[in-house]
């Protein structure tokens, strides 16, 4: 006890407070933040990740399970058509099953067998394969490699045909026949959409085959040219090919291969059967290229298209308005972040 006498003892509860540095709790609060800015980009990644599997994998699904989907989805009717002849644009109507123009001087009343389609080409009409020659509309297969046209210089575009989404050789339906300059002539069910030149607004533009006027111009290899005729005609036979651009040249005019059914425009439409093109590709490049991914229906609409009609609404939201929500909450995070960071260093200066 001697030796601990002498020694003072500041009390049990006496402690000592030791400043902290101002700059280290803004270190400690910057980490802080910089760990929630990694937690909300995680997040943010994960969500997009799953978007862009879902968009992939549902279409995918509905391959395997294609059988079990309805594909027909036309109504036919018997309707009385009239017959006219005019200078500039004449209405046409035919029973026959191929497409045929009637120059008559009188009018004459004839009952036809009419369909009500979604956007479609008429099967006789031609297409020019990349390896050379012609090949009908009703006759392409998947896998063919076609010419397209790329209405941003008028340059051809090697192409390929990835599905045919409707296929209806037996039924009649109502065309829009379109006739150049040039000669050539081709026809479009009025919903159909193809790239024209407009001489009032001066630029290219997405009309439905319907709307396209006297004044517009034809798109084709390296140049535009004037439409000499619009004709209405009923037809048998109409088709609906997908090719991986989205363009099909038929009887050298370029057109779109999307229909205004979709109520899309032909680029969001494009970016829609992205998951298509994407599943075609890659079984293609493992089971050769022979290989058709999909199933072939001789008759009605394929399954694919189907669905996407009757899930217009949720695609759509899928598509165009999740992509914007995700993208903005990324920005949004971006922005706060550098926000935080930058207002750190400013206090760190004033310290």
């Amino acid at each position: 006890m001697n030796g601990i006498e002498g020694i003072h003892l500041p009390p049990r509860n006496q402690h000592k407070t030791i400043p902290v540095p101002v700059d280290h709790l803004i270190s400690v609060k910057h980490n802080r933040w910089s760990k929630r800015f990694k937690i909300w980009i995680g997040v943010c990644t994960v969500i997009g990740i799953a978007t862009f599997l879902t968009a992939v994998l549902i279409p995918i699904l509905l391959i395997n399970g294609k059988s079990t989907i309805s594909t027909t989805s036309t109504k036919t009717s018997v309707t009385s058509t009239t017959t006219t002849t005019t200078t500039s644009i004449t209405t046409t109507t035919a029973t026959t099953s191929t497409s045929t123009t009637i120059s008559t001087t009188t009018s004459t009343t004839t009952p036809a067998a009419t369909t009500t389609t979604t956007g479609c080409y008429y099967g006789g009409d031609l297409v020019s394969l990349v390896e050379g020659g012609q090949r009908h509309i009703k006759n392409l297969k998947v896998g063919d490699k076609i010419w397209s046209i790329n209405d941003h210089n008028f340059e051809l575009v090697e192409d390929e045909i990835v599905l045919m989404m409707h296929n209806e050789p037996s039924q009649k339906a109502m065309f829009y026949t379109f006739q150049s300059v040039e000669g050539g002539q081709f026809s479009l069910t009025g919903s159909h959409t193809l790239p024209v030149f407009d001489t009032i607004r001066n630029e290219i533009t997405m009309k439905r085959a319907d709307s396209v006027t006297m004044q517009d111009r034809l798109i084709m290899f390296g140049k535009t040219v004037e439409i000499t005729n619009i004709s209405i005609t009923v037809s048998q036979g109409f088709y609906a090919p997908l090719t991986l651009t989205g363009y099909l040249m038929v009887n050298n005019v370029s057109t779109s291969v999307f229909s205004a059914n979709y109520k899309a425009s032909t680029a969001t439409l494009q970016l829609g059967f992205l998951p298509i093109r994407i599943y075609y590709h890659i079984t293609r490049f493992i089971y050769g290229n022979k290989y058709n991914p999909f199933v072939e229906i001789q008759e009605g609409l394929h399954p694919i298209p189907h669905f996407y009609k009757q899930q217009q609404v949720k695609l759509r939201f899928f598509v165009l308005k999740l992509p914007k929500l995700f993208f903005s909450t990324i920005i949004i995070v971006i922005i706060v972040h550098f926000i935080q960071k930058w207002t750190s260093k400013l206090l760190l200066k004033h310290k």
